[in-house]
């Protein structure tokens, strides 16, 4: 990987950092501008962290029903639901005039 060193982990996935002396920084613009993304482009993105919450909500269902009730799988249905209201949230500050 370009720039990344695997580091030691006690988990069980790798890990790979990237450092500062490790890259070369000097083509890279600091002073970058992020710009706006348009109402459908949000609209998609909640409709996929929506997707993703069913998806989940899905595997709970069919997991509580082998092995029985499991709450820390609601909780992570939980969680990702509420990043449906997030986004949307982004969209109403967005839209709103600046007074």
């Amino acid at each position: 990987m370009l720039g990344f060193k695997k580091v030691e982990s006690e988990r069980q996935e790798e890990i790979y950092v990237l450092s500062k002396t490790d890259f070369d920084w000097s083509q890279e613009s600091f002073e970058e501008e992020n710009s706006k993304i348009g109402r459908e482009r949000i609209d998609v993105l909640r409709k996929r962290a929506s997707y993703a919450a069913n998806l989940l909500w899905m595997i709970q269902n069919e997991l509580e029903m082998k092995y029985g009730e499991c709450n820390e799988l609601g909780e992570v249905v939980n969680e990702v639901k509420k990043y449906t209201w997030k986004i949307e949230d982004l969209l109403f500050e967005y839209e709103k005039p600046n007074l």
